[in-house]
């Protein structure tokens, strides 16, 4: 498979290369939707760029939970440099993407969000319960991916604090935890984001979402909308 037929947000320029990460984490291809990636992309454009220096912008609500440390542990093994761009937002599954980076660089205003992972799922008492601890090891795997990052491993039970209580994370917050993070002033931070993942989060005021989906839906609906009163006024 070729990369480039599948997503337009992939370029490979001299010694550098370029992917784009603005939709959700997807655990397979035959989840994205759009601008969505999941490991087997990223795992396809690695092999083509082995010998490149690696640039990859942010811009996601997150996703699968093991697609984000799937892709976090294919960034953090490859050889050569790469920096991670946090261009607005790197939430849940994506913040492990962007720390996946030699360096992580944000620009005024951007975020990064931790949590605890959620699912939904459907069952009796005991299903119920086991799934609950099938969150808590996703938990403490992320957790892991949390502290080998830290500036300072004594920060650790403070940064499980935050993953505790869904935390909105500054540029300020990430260079004094992350080990990885620099602030780029010169550098501001877009203001909309698509996803639908986002809709479960208690989103900042002054971030924007686009959920092409949705209203792909709205964009529909109306339509038969007005089909059915342009027939109802010709009868």
């Amino acid at each position: 498979m070729n990369l480039k037929d599948v997503l337009d947000s992939v370029s490979i320029k001299n010694d550098i290369a370029t992917m784009n990460i603005y939709g959700d984490i997807a655990s397979s291809k035959w989840e994205c939707w759009e601008e969505d990636v999941c490991p087997e992309f990223v795992s396809d454009f690695l092999k083509e760029t082995k010998d490149k220096e690696l640039h990859i912008h942010i811009n996601s609500g997150g996703g699968s939970a093991f697609a984000g440390v799937a892709i976090y542990n294919l960034l953090k093994t490859r050889e050569g440099k790469t920096i991670t761009y946090v261009d607005s937002l790197a939430a849940s599954a994506a913040s492990l993407i962007a720390l996946a980076g030699d360096k992580m660089i944000m620009p005024t205003g951007a975020m990064l969000m931790i949590h605890k992972p959620w699912s939904v799922v459907v069952g009796n008492s005991d299903e119920l319960r086991k799934e609950a601890d099938n969150l808590d090891k996703i938990c403490e795997s992320f957790s892991n991916i949390y502290k080998e990052n830290l500036k300072n491993a004594d920060d650790y039970k403070k940064v499980m604090d935050m993953v505790a209580n869904e935390t909105w994370l500054s540029v300020d917050d990430c260079t004094e935890l992350f080990a990885n993070a620099r602030a780029d002033n010169a550098l501001k931070a877009c203001a909309c984001i698509k996803g639908e993942t986002l809709s479960h989060y208690k989103l900042p005021i002054g971030l924007q979402v686009i959920d092409s989906k949705t209203e792909e839906i709205k964009r529909k609906t109306m339509e038969i909308e007005i089909e059915e009163m342009l027939l109802n006024k010709s009868c």
